[in-house]
């Protein structure tokens, strides 16, 4: 079973694994910034409850 991502990038190829992991693997969410640049911790607050319920489907192991 998986465990879900939340993507908080801060330089170089982090911004393209956030890319991947949230719009082509969906198997994470990403932190929005408000018009400072700056991520609120309500912010933080309410992507960590949505995390709390994503469900990651099982993968069978491959023989």
């Amino acid at each position: 079973m998986g465990c879900p991502f939340l993507c908080w990038p801060y330089f170089s190829d982090q911004f393209l694994n956030e890319s991947y992991i949230f719009h082509i693997w969906k198997v994470g969410l990403k932190l929005e910034r408000d018009e400072r640049g700056t991520i609120r911790k309500e912010e933080i607050r309410t992507k960590v409850e949505q995390l709390v319920g994503m469900k990651i489907s099982k993968q069978e192991p491959l023989n």
